[in-house]
């Protein structure tokens, strides 16, 4: 199937006008949230993890830094002694998901969890699937403008039933993900079958609700922009949280580790076993490209101020850099010693 209204127009005819693109744009989108619903598998992964008080999990919307932060985190239990028995070198795993795997869907991975010190886990779930008393989190969050495009880059062209190649329709797909996806105003039919309630806003503003509305000791939080500029910071402040010392050269091992260089383009991190799981065939190759079409395109004004009346709707600010202006204070009360400010200028002399 093809959507391309680029090419020639037959005389007598009109181009279709902005509605007809926008109800093209919603019925390609409902046909994509239906093939994902029917494809992806159910989490069962939540009934059967049964958390111990040192395992670190890393919570964040799809397209955060999420791979990133699995690898960050195990990197550094490695570096400190916390190695699996397979691997002690920490390179010797075929796929990020084997030693950091994913709450949500063990058993379809098949892999429940990594005997590694501390076990490392990922999530994209919500805090009602957890007990905060009971392990320890990193909630990474990304500023809203940047999620529909990056999502839309990775997943899009490899999963959608129709193929579009028009620009202005490429550019109202993006613009409906954003009033769908991101803000939740989903075709009914598409809701239900989300199991979304009416007026319910999208998943990354309930996430980022109920990870940071209240402190809490066990709860690490960081921001993506953040990560990707300061690794070095964003390595000590991580490892301060699990509780581990790094050595200069432990320190450096992780950081080389987690360059770009190092992991875009590399298997172990480029969505292997997500694909087959998944069903999503050329996720791999969308990983190692770092496709970013839709996320060059802008946001219409009228959805941008949508995003900041819901944005201040759940959280109290309507600019997400004021929200991390906020939450970043926030933690520096509850953590007042400098090693949870996450970058390299505010860690003590001591730190390596």
């Amino acid at each position: 199937m093809d959507s391309n209204s680029n090419q020639a127009v037959p005389a007598g005819l009109q181009r279709p006008s902005f509605s007809d693109l926008r109800a093209e744009a919603r019925r390609i989108l409902n046909l994509y949230w239906g093939k994902q619903v029917r494809t992806f598998p159910k989490p069962t992964g939540f009934s059967v993890y049964h958390p111990r008080s040192t395992d670190i999990i890393v919570v964040t919307n799809p397209k955060a830094g999420t791979t990133l932060l699995q690898n960050m985190t195990y990197q550094i239990a490695v570096a400190t002694g916390g190695a699996p028995h397979f691997d002690p070198d920490g390179t010797n795993f075929d796929d990020i998901n084997y030693v950091a795997p994913w709450v949500d869907y063990g058993p379809e991975f098949g892999r429940l969890e990594c005997d590694s010190d501390p076990r490392i886990f990922k999530t994209h779930g919500r805090l009602k699937n957890f007990d905060l008393q009971k392990a320890k989190y990193i909630y990474c969050m990304r500023d809203p403008m940047r999620f529909s495009g990056s999502q839309m880059d990775f997943l899009f062209d490899i999963m959608s039933e129709v193929k579009v190649t028009d620009p202005k329709l490429r550019e109202e797909l993006l613009q409906e993900h954003v009033r769908q996806r991101l803000l939740g105003n989903y075709d009914e039919k598409i809701r239900v079958l989300y199991g979304k309630e009416k007026g319910e806003p999208g998943d990354w503003f309930l996430n980022v609700k109920e990870w940071t509305e209240r402190p809490h000791k066990n709860v690490l939080i960081l921001f993506y922009e953040n990560v990707v500029r300061d690794l070095r910071g964003t390595a000590l402040c991580i490892a301060n949280f699990m509780g581990r010392k790094l050595t200069k050269e432990g320190l450096e091992r992780v950081v080389s580790r987690c360059e770009r260089k190092a992991m875009v383009g590399n298997p172990k991190f480029d969505c292997g076993v997500e694909a087959v799981v998944f069903k999503v065939e050329g996720a791999q190759k969308a990983k190692a490209e770092g496709r970013d079409g839709f996320a060059k395109i802008p946001i219409r004004e009228e959805l941008v101020k949508e995003i900041g009346k819901m944005l201040k709707a759940t959280t109290g600010f309507e600019k997400y850099e004021d929200l991390r202006e906020h939450l970043m204070a926030r933690q520096e009360r509850l953590f007042p010693d400098t090693s949870h400010r996450c970058d390299s200028e505010n860690h003590t002399k001591d730190d390596p």
